[in-house]
């Protein structure tokens, strides 16, 4: 009887391990391609500016082959792999943030990126602009807001940025970006009325 127990508790401890192996799928080679890819974005202390990793990159190639948990990569798998060499040249609060700027997020696509940069251009340029420009309801700009796919009832504006190239971003301010929708989207009348 005994005999049985101790046989019957070691397939257990075998079935655990196994379970967490098929878990933790990343590999060391993925580890390794992030973190020789990702380096400049990865690195321990502070950079300035904030080198930012972009959509079709080495970068975000390397980290969306990163197997998921559900719709999300399993960026902590990477993080678990990381040796001791690795965690004093590499920051692992950077390394978890990078899915934040490598995931495909929402259904948008690179063409209402386009329209989005081209027809709110004057409202979303790099600087201070005085006085400050605000996009209209009707007009191209706010048309092609709500032409982006919603994410529940908002605007699903993230997945416009995350689809700016290097380009992109040296011409255009992510924070007017991300604002837009209080501008455009159809029911932000009714909001201002109502506050």
């Amino acid at each position: 009887m005994l005999h049985e127990k101790i046989a019957l508790l070691f397939i257990l401890v075998l079935v655990i391990i196994s379970a967490h192996q098929v878990i933790s799928t990343c590999t060391v080679g993925q580890k390794d391609a992030i973190l020789h890819h990702c380096e400049k974005f990865i690195k321990v202390g502070r950079q300035v500016p904030k080198p930012i990793p972009i959509l079709g990159q080495a970068c975000c190639n390397a980290v969306n082959r990163v197997p998921r948990e559900g719709k999300d990569i399993n960026i902590q798998c990477i993080v678990d792999e990381l040796t001791p060499t690795d965690r004093e040249k590499n920051d692992e609060t950077k390394i978890l943030n990078l899915p934040n700027h490598c995931q495909e997020t929402g259904t948008c696509t690179v063409e209402q990126k386009d329209a989005i940069l081209r027809h709110c251009e004057k409202f979303v340029k790099i600087g201070r602009q005085m006085p400050k420009l605000i996009p209209i309801q009707g007009q191209a700009c706010c048309n092609a807001v709500n032409r982006v796919p919603r994410k529940g009832k908002d605007i699903d504006i993230q997945c416009i940025v995350d689809k700016l190239t290097r380009t992109d971003r040296e011409k255009n301010d992510e924070n007017k970006i991300i604002n837009l929708p209080n501008h455009c989207q159809e029911d932000a009348l009714l909001k201002v009325r109502i506050d």
